[in-house]
């Protein structure tokens, strides 16, 4: 969907890009700390490159980014905000 509305607006100086966040501290995923846990687990045995839980100010700061004047390079782009996991 990113690529397509990229495509399609993007001649008309509109810029589509995609934050992709793996797990975010949120209230919702305060109830999941059975995920957390193995999350952490998994990121123990080097399956992950930083071994933690993304908070919503990162990620909103990856929005304010491509918000702004800074970004106007970039299109078309998902973002991988998920700290290394899909490295792997």
């Amino acid at each position: 969907m990113t690529k397509n509305v990229a495509s399609q607006y993007g001649p008309h100086h509109i810029h589509c890009n995609a934050i992709a966040p793996a797990q975010v501290a949120t209230k919702f995923a305060a109830n999941m700390s059975k995920m957390d846990q193995f999350g952490l687990e998994v990121a123990a045995r080097g399956v992950s490159m930083m071994p933690r839980i993304r908070t919503v100010e990162e990620v909103a700061n990856i929005a304010i980014f491509l918000a702004s004047d800074e970004s106007s390079l970039i299109n078309d782009v998902a973002i991988a905000a998920d700290s290394g996991w899909s490295a792997y």
